[in-house]
Formats: structure tokens, C-alpha cells, sequence
């Protein structure tokens, strides 16, 4: 027999999330099968995520493993912008993205410059923008600029998200956690 308990709300965030998904995966690793029962987390997010999001993509993880290897994913992607590109001038998108495409423009002023484009003080942001986007030595510089910044918002914003768990079940044998249902605020 298993009781079912239904606790007062305690939120939490999402990287608190990641964390409880963590122990879980930890635990049922090292105990199920010692004579202890899996543990398993199911998390329902309000609605369907934005069009933007990318790794995000579910409303609702029948198994928090997923969750995790959606994180894992995303974690896999964000680090491939943080290393360093010999084609970038051995900085990483992730460096590009904190900085002003005025700046990123001054890195790259010798190139440019070979190609016919001068950027100096006069010339209207949205100028420099279209210049770094249409040269072939920072177009896709720009566009992975744009990459990082979008994955980087959806992890940020995930885990600033408040969750709350909804029920959670019992063994009666041994008392310990069997099931909990997680729900986004």
C-alpha cells in the first residue's frame, strides 16, 4: 500500500529542479534494487514554451530523467560557445555576445578594412550591425552571437522559474519516497 501525501506549498526554483534531479538519478543509480523502489518525478510545465526555446520543448516530462538530459543538452551547447575559435580571433561567442558590435567591429577593423568597410564614430549603429552581419569574416560570428544569447536566455529563464510539488507518494514499508508530481508555477 502506498500513502499518498499532499504537503503545504513550498516553492522552489528551477535550478533547484536540476539539483532534486540530480539526487534522484544519484539515488536510484546507487539504491533500486537494494531492495528499495525507484524513485520517479514527473514535472508539467504551465504551457507549451515559446516558439524560442530549444531545448525546452516539452509542457510536461513524464520522467525528470529527461528534464536532466535536456539540461545536459543544453549545458553541451552553451559550452561549445564558450571555447575559444581561432576563427574569432581566439575568442569565444560567448566573449562577442557581452560586447558592443562597435567593439566587435574595432577587433575586426583590419579585416574590414582590407574589404573596404571604415566604421568610425559617424557611422549609425544599425550601419555597423548590417556590415558585421554581411561581411564573410563575421557573419556567422554574429549569427552564433545570436545562438548563444537566445539558448543562454531559455537556461537563465528555466531556472529562475518557481516550482511546487503537488503530491507526493510514500512506501508504507520503508517510508521512503516513491513518486512526486512537480508542477511550474
Amino acid at each position: 500500500m502506498k500513502t499518498i501525501i499532499e504537503e503545504e506549498v513550498i516553492l522552489f526554483y528551477g535550478s533547484e529542479l536540476f539539483s532534486l534531479a540530480n539526487l534522484m538519478a544519484d539515488y536510484n543509480a546507487r539504491k533500486a534494487g537494494d531492495g528499495y523502489a525507484e524513485i520517479e518525478i514527473s514535472v508539467e510545465l504551465n504551457a507549451e514554451p515559446p516558439d524560442t526555446n530549444e531545448v525546452f520543448t516539452a509542457d510536461e516530462y513524464s520522467d525528470i530523467s529527461l528534464l536532466l538530459d535536456a539540461k545536459n543538452e543544453m549545458e553541451s551547447r552553451l559550452e561549445h560557445y564558450e571555447r575559444n575559435n581561432s576563427d574569432y580571433n581566439n575568442k569565444s561567442v560567448k566573449y562577442y555576445a557581452g560586447r558592443t558590435n562597435r567593439e566587435i567591429a574595432r577587433d575586426f577593423k583590419d579585416e574590414l578594412e582590407d574589404n573596404g568597410y571604415v566604421i568610425n564614430g559617424s557611422t549609425p549603429s544599425y550601419e555597423v550591425d548590417n556590415i558585421l552581419r554581411s561581411f564573410s569574416e563575421t557573419s556567422s560570428l554574429m549569427t552564433e552571437i545570436d545562438e548563444y544569447k537566445l539558448l543562454d536566455a531559455e537556461y537563465v529563464e528555466f531556472q529562475k522559474k518557481y516550482f511546487y510539488c503537488e503530491s507526493i507518494e510514500y512506501n508504507d514499508q520503508n517510508s521512503r519516497i516513491e513518486k512526486m508530481v512537480i508542477h511550474e508555477v
